[in-house]
């Protein structure tokens, strides 16, 4: 649902020249309230049980991986990587990167975090400079970790756009929220 609604937030802005924040805001809220909810919470009789079922001591919890999250453009994009985030939180630890931030400041903390992966999230191909902004960027402040680029959408010439961003220094290159999510739970540190 997030993803064609994001798709047409940016198609209809960019044919009526506009960004419409308050419907971007709008998704941002409904997206957290439903992240919030765990199903297995729901089953719960009583505020007191709900609250304390949900707690699990930190020794017990397994290792959690970290992960950078960065929006290629304002807007749609941060809308999808909130989604993303809210569906990854239970075993990733993720600082996402607001759209106002500076890239060579992001990459020099993201270079001394050195966090496990670093996700970038452009709902249209025309992201696709910014992306790979993002990708030189990092690799240019000593990131080695794993960049993992999601373009969600229907690419005539997926070649040609994962071999120019692998230039830049993507390791992965996915079209659908399926894969990105696949792949992370792959990358996720085993407990010890």
């Amino acid at each position: 649902i997030v993803v064609p609604t994001c798709q047409r937030v940016v198609r209809s802005g960019l044919r009526d020249n506009t960004n419409d924040l308050g419907l971007i805001e709008l998704f941002s809220e409904a997206i957290d309230e439903i992240g919030l909810a765990d199903p297995k919470d729901l089953s719960s009789t009583s505020p007191e049980t709900h609250e304390s079922s949900s707690i699990t001591p930190v020794d017990q919890r397994p290792p959690k991986g970290g992960c950078y999250a960065i929006a290629a453009n304002p807007g749609a994009d941060q809308l999808l990587l909130r989604g993303i985030s809210h569906l990854l939180a239970d075993d990733w630890e993720i600082r996402t990167v607001a759209a106002a931030e500076f890239p060579d400041d992001v990459a020099t903390e993201i270079a001394e975090k050195n966090p496990q992966l670093v996700l970038i999230v452009s709902i249209q191909l025309q992201g696709g400079r910014q992306l790979g902004y993002w990708c030189k960027t990092l690799r240019k402040a000593k990131y080695s970790g794993t960049i993992m680029v999601l373009l969600p959408s229907k690419l005539r010439d997926y070649d040609a756009v994962y071999t120019r961003l692998r230039k830049t220094g993507a390791n992965f290159v996915m079209t659908s929220i399926r894969q990105i999510i696949r792949r992370m739970q792959l990358q996720v540190p085993s407990p010890k």
